[in-house]
């Protein structure tokens, strides 16, 4: 039996699963009638909302706890922030420490990786316009129209390593002279 709620799109979709997950064959309604139970208690179970003024007081707790300095593992913080008795609950309140700190340090850590990205890109690209020789340079200005300013030439020489292999027909054609990082 599956349990749903009365309103009959929850009840249509709950047949719609159990003919699906039982890979049952024929039209919905008979297995709607046959195994969708939609008794007091199932309603009672799945239909009842929990107040307003709960939900509100639960959200308010859960925002204090994640914009404070406190630290989780501090035993009046613990008792507030896991008033149960459940281990994984408290491990992980131990582990998160001061939320808001953990927090910045996130941000930290991020903008320090992406700084460290944008550092790479910008020696790399010093050294691809070091490596590439003087005369690939566009002579006119239409050629120059075409480049990007993040483009370097070619050149005769790519610096050894990992990169993008260009095959040799494509080095000699004029549209095909700048790479683009």
């Amino acid at each position: 039996k599956i349990y749903s709620s009365q309103e009959g799109r929850c009840q249509i979709t709950a047949a719609a699963f159990t003919k699906g997950f039982l890979d049952l064959d024929g039209d919905i309604i008979p297995i709607l009638v046959s195994l969708v139970t939609r008794e007091s208690y199932a309603q009672g179970l799945l239909d009842e909302p929990i107040p307003k003024q709960q939900r509100d007081i639960v959200k308010q707790k859960i925002e204090s706890l994640l914009l404070s300095y406190a630290d989780l593992a501090s035993s009046e913080v613990l008792q507030t922030a896991c008033p149960t008795d459940h281990q994984g609950l408290k491990e992980a309140a131990r582990r998160i420490g001061s939320p808001l700190q953990l927090l910045h340090t996130i941000r930290y850590l991020a903008m320090e990786y992406i700084d460290s990205i944008a550092e790479a890109k910008d020696l790399t690209h010093q050294e691809i316009k070091m490596h590439s020789a003087s005369d690939d340079a566009p002579n006119d200005e239409h050629e120059q129209e075409d480049c990007q300013d993040d483009a370097v030439p070619l050149g005769k020489e790519v610096p050894a390593g990992p990169g993008v292999q260009i095959p040799e027909d494509l080095k000699d054609t004029i549209k095909r002279k700048w790479l683009h990082l």
